[in-house]
């Protein structure tokens, strides 16, 4: 930690602000990735569907890496597999009961719900 004695703006002070940056973002990262996603339902609510480029199922279709218009990649680890294939995102909540909760639509036009216990945004870089 930064000591009184310790100058941010020498290189020394420097790499250890950087450090503790570093381990605050690692100690922090659940907190951070709930508020991209909940970040994300809210755009979905204000702006309406995200076109989805490509999906990349798991082995066993449980696990969805989902590759967004925008640029980011939203990561499921779904209760049940995905059956259909997938050509927008609508929704994005977090439900107490069940975990989060995905609107879709598929590549026919139905909407679809998937139900994941996990998901990450990461960030378009």
């Amino acid at each position: 930690m930064l000591g009184k004695d310790s100058d941010p703006d020498t290189e020394l002070g420097a790499e250890i602000l950087d450090e503790e940056l570093i381990a605050l973002l690692r100690n922090n990262a659940g907190y951070i990735n709930e508020l991209r996603v909940r970040r994300l339902g809210d755009q979905l609510s204000a702006n309406g569907p995200l076109a989805i480029r490509h999906t990349r199922p798991g082995f066993s279709r449980d696990r969805v890496t989902v590759a967004l218009d925008d640029d980011t990649t939203l990561k499921l680890k779904l209760f049940w597999p995905l059956t259909v294939t997938l050509a927008s995102l609508i929704s994005v909540a977090w439900e107490a009961d069940i975990g989060w909760v995905v609107g879709a639509k598929s590549t026919r036009g139905e909407r679809v719900n998937l139900y994941a216990w996990s998901a990450q945004l990461i960030p378009a870089r």
